[in-house]
């Protein structure tokens, strides 16, 4: 799985303690041990970058969903939409 949170001299790491059920931390210990994740730490920051992209992009269709409603915001998209409706035309097979 691919870390949108880059590890940079700007990106300062913070201690932090979370609780977690023992059965959990045996089973991320095992992935470790078994070189599923390089470490538990690794695995940790693994399973909150997934929960947060998972929870922005739900955030983000709310928000979607929300504009959907405002009859400002409909206006606005459908005069982009025609404002580009010929813009494919304009490109001969050329490309």
């Amino acid at each position: 799985m691919k870390n949108d949170f880059k590890d940079s001299d700007n990106d300062k790491k913070v201690k932090y303690t979370i609780v977690l059920p023992k059965s959990m931390l045996s089973e991320i210990k095992g992935l470790s041990q078994n070189g599923f994740i390089p470490s538990i730490n690794k695995g940790i920051q693994e399973a909150i970058d997934a929960l947060l992209k998972e929870k922005k992009k739900e955030q983000y269709l709310q928000q979607m969903e929300e504009a959907g409603k405002d009859p400002a915001f409909l206006k606005r998209t459908h005069e982009i939409q025609r404002a580009f409706e010929n813009s494919d035309v304009e490109i001969d097979d050329s490309w």
